[in-house]
């Protein structure tokens, strides 16, 4: 997976990928995980490429669930660049309205 996303990033200057699989949770108490299997099961966020491939990653608000929950993507960038993956989440922000909404029922 690191791999690929180097090279992915030898195309690109950034990559935007989901963040989760779903959108967010309501806080709750974590379950007592017993084994690799129930972790990896449980696990909804997509941060690992970017984890694994040691490059930065920004995730940004994009909308709101029917619950008022926060949906949003991730902007990775090549490693040590932080600065371009800043850069393209301000741009993103300044061209839409979300950093400025608040979640609904709030």
């Amino acid at each position: 997976m690191r791999r690929q996303v180097h090279e992915a990033l030898e195309t690109y200057d950034v990559l935007i990928l989901p963040t989760s699989k779903s959108c967010a949770l309501r806080l709750e108490d974590d379950p007592v995980i017993i084994s690799k299997e129930m972790a990896a099961a449980m696990t909804l966020v997509m941060t690992r490429p970017f984890n694994l491939a040691n490059a930065p990653a920004l995730s940004i608000n994009c909308d709101f669930n029917s619950r008022g929950l926060p949906i949003g993507p991730q902007i990775g960038g090549h490693p040590s660049e932080e600065e371009t993956v800043l850069k393209a989440g301000h741009a993103y922000e300044q061209s839409t309205p979300w950093h400025t909404i608040r979640a609904p029922n709030t």
